[in-house]
């Protein structure tokens, strides 16, 4: 039995302590537990809330009646990666947002399965949208993630969106990256992946001077080696299937142009783009192009989802 929690804070007073009315037990929409909540004031045009699934923290930002939309960031982020995209959509879609297991930091440290991570989306997906399927937004080892996701629960995603990464593990991927890229490639991914067998300060200190070479945006502070176990776990893997081989849904695929290499082959981001109710968009920045170019990237993601059944 999952176990899910809400607290509620009014629209412009994000940081505020959750105090109000004495907790009030209701039904789950899809009676798998209970919902705790907590409600301040009176009810607002849309609330956030933070409610809790199985130990995670899910933020939620927009009307309850809106299509949902969750977001699933990857190395080396938490859910603070989707805050200009939240600001953009918040007004006509409801915006999910978490952190991945084990990302946060003083998080318990131990490696966790793409079957894992599916199951912790499948109990957010049930909790923030029981009777609607939901849009993905995806990132970098989100991208793995929620393919898996959309895989084993076809009929709950409605449409995807991932950013930089597609088809990465795929023999035409590695075919089309020359030495020097795979050198690179190989070089930055076994030494996280080394910093997070290892553990400790040092690897922690490995771990956000690698982020600063890469470009990433996210706060150093909160970058440790706990964070890296996608990498342990997930590259090489024989038993992952091709990411991004089967597309069932819209997609709209959002990459950057602006790096050593992509994460994507030709063929397939030419098979996507030719896909009925599909687009695929190069921008002019590197692997965080939600962050370096959010206006350009917002008002791309706005006007496709406004021409997508969803």
């Amino acid at each position: 039995m999952r176990d899910v929690r809400r607290r509620r804070d009014r629209v412009g007073d994000r940081c505020a302590p959750f105090a109000g009315s004495s907790p009030t037990r209701t039904p789950r929409d899809r009676g798998v537990a209970s919902r705790i909540t907590e409600s301040i004031g009176e009810r607002d045009e849309f609330m956030i809330d933070t409610i809790r699934v199985d130990g995670i923290d899910v933020h939620i930002d927009g009307p309850d009646d809106a299509p949902t939309i969750v977001m699933v960031h990857g190395w080396p982020d938490t859910f603070r990666l989707w805050e200009s995209q939240v600001a953009a959509l918040r007004d006509s879609y409801r915006c999910a947002r978490f952190t991945l297991p084990g990302f946060e930091l003083g998080a318990p440290r131990r490696s966790h399965s793409v079957d894992e991570i599916a199951e912790t989306m499948s109990g957010i997906v049930d909790a923030v949208s029981p009777t609607r399927p939901v849009i993905l937004m995806l990132h970098d080892f989100g991208c793995a993630f929620g393919y898996r996701f959309t895989v084993d629960a076809p009929e709950r995603v409605s449409a995807v969106i991932m950013f930089d990464v597609g088809d990465a593990n795929s023999p035409e991927v590695d075919a089309e990256l020359d030495r020097t890229a795979k050198i690179l490639r190989n070089g930055y991914q076994r030494t996280l992946a080394a910093a997070w067998r290892r553990g400790g300060r040092g690897s922690n200190t490995v771990s956000r001077l690698m982020a600063k070479v890469l470009g990433t945006h996210a706060d150093p502070t909160l970058i440790h080696s706990g964070m890296n176990y996608p990498y342990e776990a997930m590259l090489g893997n024989p038993d992952l299937p091709v990411l991004g081989a089967v597309i069932a849904h819209p997609t709209f695929y959002l990459y950057g142009t602006k790096k050593p290499f992509m994460f994507h082959s030709r063929d397939w981001s030419d098979r996507l783009a030719a896909t009925e109710g599909c687009a695929v968009t190069a921008v002019r920045a590197g692997h965080w192009l939600m962050v370096q170019k959010a206006d350009e990237v917002n008002s791309a993601i706005t006007e496709w989802l406004g021409s997508t059944k969803v």
